[in-house]
Protein backbone atom coordinates (compact mmCIF):
# COMPACT_ATOMS: atom_id res chain seq x y z
CA UNK A 1 0.00 0.00 0.00
CA UNK A 2 1.09 3.55 -0.62
CA UNK A 3 2.20 5.84 2.15
CA UNK A 4 -0.37 6.81 4.70
CA UNK A 5 -1.09 10.13 6.29
CA UNK A 6 -0.94 12.42 3.31
CA UNK A 7 -3.79 14.69 4.39
CA UNK A 8 -2.70 17.17 7.06
CA UNK A 9 -6.10 18.84 6.81
CA UNK A 10 -7.70 15.68 8.26
CA UNK A 11 -5.21 15.58 11.13
CA UNK A 12 -6.06 19.21 11.89
CA UNK A 13 -9.77 18.43 11.71
CA UNK A 14 -9.37 15.66 14.32
CA UNK A 15 -7.45 18.13 16.46
CA UNK A 16 -10.41 20.52 16.29
CA UNK A 17 -8.90 23.15 14.02
CA UNK A 18 -11.33 25.16 11.95
CA UNK A 19 -9.23 27.31 9.60
CA UNK A 20 -7.22 28.90 12.42
CA UNK A 21 -3.73 30.03 11.55
CA UNK A 22 -1.14 27.62 12.94
CA UNK A 23 1.91 29.05 14.60
CA UNK A 24 5.24 27.73 13.30
CA UNK A 25 6.01 25.67 16.42
CA UNK A 26 2.66 23.84 16.30
CA UNK A 27 2.84 23.40 12.53
CA UNK A 28 6.35 21.94 12.78
CA UNK A 29 5.34 19.64 15.65
CA UNK A 30 2.40 18.30 13.64
CA UNK A 31 4.65 17.70 10.62
CA UNK A 32 7.21 15.94 12.85
CA UNK A 33 4.58 13.68 14.40
CA UNK A 34 3.01 12.90 11.03
CA UNK A 35 6.46 11.73 9.86
CA UNK A 36 6.89 9.71 13.06
CA UNK A 37 3.47 8.11 12.58
CA UNK A 38 4.32 7.12 9.01
CA UNK A 39 7.43 5.33 10.28
CA UNK A 40 5.40 3.42 12.91
CA UNK A 41 2.62 2.12 10.67
CA UNK A 42 2.55 -1.60 9.96
CA UNK A 43 -0.91 -1.80 8.41
CA UNK A 44 -2.76 -5.11 8.39
CA UNK A 45 -6.37 -5.99 7.77
CA UNK A 46 -8.76 -8.84 7.28
CA UNK A 47 -12.31 -9.12 6.07
CA UNK A 48 -14.77 -11.92 5.64
CA UNK A 49 -18.09 -12.21 3.81
CA UNK A 50 -21.12 -13.62 5.63
CA UNK A 51 -24.66 -14.43 4.56
CA UNK A 52 -27.15 -12.81 6.87
CA UNK A 53 -30.76 -13.17 7.98
CA UNK A 54 -32.68 -10.15 9.16
CA UNK A 55 -34.91 -10.44 12.16
CA UNK A 56 -37.04 -7.79 13.82
CA UNK A 57 -34.33 -6.39 16.08
CA UNK A 58 -31.12 -7.97 14.85
CA UNK A 59 -28.97 -9.23 12.01
CA UNK A 60 -28.06 -12.92 12.30
CA UNK A 61 -24.77 -14.05 10.83
CA UNK A 62 -25.61 -17.37 9.23
CA UNK A 63 -23.67 -20.53 10.12
CA UNK A 64 -22.62 -18.99 13.44
CA UNK A 65 -24.06 -18.14 16.82
CA UNK A 66 -23.28 -14.46 16.25
CA UNK A 67 -25.90 -11.79 15.81
CA UNK A 68 -25.78 -8.01 15.77
CA UNK A 69 -28.54 -6.28 17.68
CA UNK A 70 -29.70 -2.78 16.95
CA UNK A 71 -32.26 -0.89 14.93
CA UNK A 72 -29.65 1.28 13.19
CA UNK A 73 -27.58 -1.63 11.85
CA UNK A 74 -30.80 -3.37 10.85
CA UNK A 75 -31.76 -0.33 8.77
CA UNK A 76 -28.23 -0.02 7.38
CA UNK A 77 -28.30 -3.59 6.08
CA UNK A 78 -31.99 -3.53 5.14
CA UNK A 79 -31.41 -4.34 1.45
CA UNK A 80 -28.40 -6.58 2.04
CA UNK A 81 -28.14 -10.36 1.88
CA UNK A 82 -24.46 -10.42 2.79
CA UNK A 83 -22.36 -8.44 5.23
CA UNK A 84 -18.62 -8.07 5.42
CA UNK A 85 -16.91 -8.05 8.78
CA UNK A 86 -13.64 -6.16 8.62
CA UNK A 87 -10.86 -5.41 11.07
CA UNK A 88 -7.81 -3.23 10.49
CA UNK A 89 -4.79 -2.10 12.45
CA UNK A 90 -1.88 0.26 12.06
CA UNK A 91 0.17 -2.05 14.29
CA UNK A 92 1.10 -2.21 17.95
CA UNK A 93 3.85 0.38 17.63
CA UNK A 94 1.31 3.13 17.04
CA UNK A 95 -0.62 2.56 20.26
CA UNK A 96 2.58 1.96 22.22
CA UNK A 97 3.97 5.31 21.08
CA UNK A 98 0.74 7.13 21.94
CA UNK A 99 0.83 5.59 25.44
CA UNK A 100 4.47 6.62 25.78
CA UNK A 101 3.67 10.22 24.87
CA UNK A 102 0.75 10.23 27.31
CA UNK A 103 3.38 9.92 30.05
CA UNK A 104 5.74 12.64 28.82
CA UNK A 105 3.79 15.02 26.56
CA UNK A 106 0.01 15.09 26.29
CA UNK A 107 0.35 17.49 23.35
CA UNK A 108 2.35 14.93 21.39
CA UNK A 109 -0.01 12.15 22.47
CA UNK A 110 -3.02 14.12 21.25
CA UNK A 111 -1.42 14.98 17.91
CA UNK A 112 -0.18 11.42 17.37
CA UNK A 113 -3.66 10.09 18.16
CA UNK A 114 -5.14 12.45 15.54
CA UNK A 115 -2.53 11.15 13.09
CA UNK A 116 -3.51 7.57 13.94
CA UNK A 117 -7.19 8.32 13.47
CA UNK A 118 -6.48 9.88 10.08
CA UNK A 119 -4.28 6.95 9.03
CA UNK A 120 -6.76 4.24 10.09
CA UNK A 121 -9.53 6.04 8.21
CA UNK A 122 -7.29 6.15 5.13
CA UNK A 123 -6.59 2.42 5.52
CA UNK A 124 -10.30 1.62 5.86
CA UNK A 125 -11.07 3.76 2.80
CA UNK A 126 -8.50 1.78 0.79
CA UNK A 127 -9.94 -1.52 1.99
CA UNK A 128 -13.41 -0.36 0.97
CA UNK A 129 -12.08 0.56 -2.48
CA UNK A 130 -10.73 -2.99 -2.77
CA UNK A 131 -14.04 -4.42 -1.58
CA UNK A 132 -15.95 -2.20 -3.99
CA UNK A 133 -14.14 -3.85 -6.89
CA UNK A 134 -14.82 -7.32 -5.48
CA UNK A 135 -18.55 -6.77 -5.05
CA UNK A 136 -18.95 -4.96 -8.38
CA UNK A 137 -17.47 -8.00 -10.13
CA UNK A 138 -20.38 -9.95 -8.62
CA UNK A 139 -22.92 -7.27 -9.65
CA UNK A 140 -23.45 -6.13 -6.06
CA UNK A 141 -23.14 -2.78 -4.35
CA UNK A 142 -21.17 -1.97 -1.21
CA UNK A 143 -22.86 0.03 1.52
CA UNK A 144 -20.99 2.64 3.51
CA UNK A 145 -18.88 1.56 6.48
CA UNK A 146 -20.73 1.09 9.72
CA UNK A 147 -18.56 0.65 12.78
CA UNK A 148 -19.17 -0.25 16.41
CA UNK A 149 -20.02 2.93 18.25
CA UNK A 150 -22.14 4.26 15.37
CA UNK A 151 -25.80 4.77 16.23
CA UNK A 152 -27.05 2.10 18.62
CA UNK A 153 -24.33 -0.44 17.70
CA UNK A 154 -22.33 -0.92 20.90
CA UNK A 155 -18.57 -0.48 20.81
CA UNK A 156 -18.03 -3.63 22.86
CA UNK A 157 -19.07 -5.80 19.88
CA UNK A 158 -15.53 -5.35 18.50
CA UNK A 159 -14.20 -8.51 20.16
CA UNK A 160 -16.92 -10.63 18.58
CA UNK A 161 -16.31 -9.08 15.17
CA UNK A 162 -12.63 -9.83 15.59
CA UNK A 163 -13.38 -13.48 16.34
CA UNK A 164 -15.76 -13.92 13.41
CA UNK A 165 -13.55 -12.04 10.97
CA UNK A 166 -10.92 -14.58 12.05
CA UNK A 167 -8.29 -12.13 13.06
CA UNK A 168 -5.84 -12.14 15.91
CA UNK A 169 -4.34 -8.94 17.28
CA UNK A 170 -6.12 -6.80 14.67
CA UNK A 171 -7.67 -3.79 16.29
CA UNK A 172 -8.18 -0.04 16.10
CA UNK A 173 -10.98 -0.21 13.52
CA UNK A 174 -13.83 -2.62 13.02
CA UNK A 175 -16.72 -2.20 10.72
CA UNK A 176 -19.65 -3.85 9.10
CA UNK A 177 -20.44 -3.17 5.47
Amino acid sequence: MDKFLQNKHEVLRYLGYKNQVLDKVTNDLIDELMDEMRSLIKARYVYKFFNIRKEKDRICILNSNFSIAGEDIRKHLDKSEICILMAATLGNSVDEKIRYYEKISMTKALILDACATTAIEELCDRICEELEEVVQNENNTLTSRYSPGYGDLPIDIQKKISRYAQCRKIYRAYCIL
